[in-house]
């Protein structure tokens, strides 16, 4: 696969929030691991206006599973993540 330089979101988008750009870019990193979880996200200044701790829940003990979506047919993601849903609906 080739490889490209990147787009700078900030020249692509002059007149964005520079906050919504450093979280955009924080948000599309392509390694899963140097992605931004979504509990930093709710805490980055970006979203600070919505970002309520008492209000927010998250779920313990889940792991962070990167999979290759392509390989997973739809009835078998359907089945997962309703498996997921039921276990902490309990």
């Amino acid at each position: 696969m080739p490889k490209y330089s990147k787009i700078s979101f900030y020249r692509r988008f002059p007149q964005a929030n520079s906050l919504a750009i450093d979280l955009l870019e924080k948000m599309l990193q392509f390694e899963p691991e140097a992605r931004i979880s979504a509990a930093d996200a709710l805490r980055h200044p970006y979203l600070a206006r919505f970002h309520d701790p008492n209000r927010e829940v998250f779920a313990v003990g889940m792991n962070n599973i990167c999979v290759d979506l392509c390989s997973l047919t739809i009835p078998f993601s359907i089945s997962v993540s309703m498996q997921n849903v039921s276990h902490y609906q309990n």
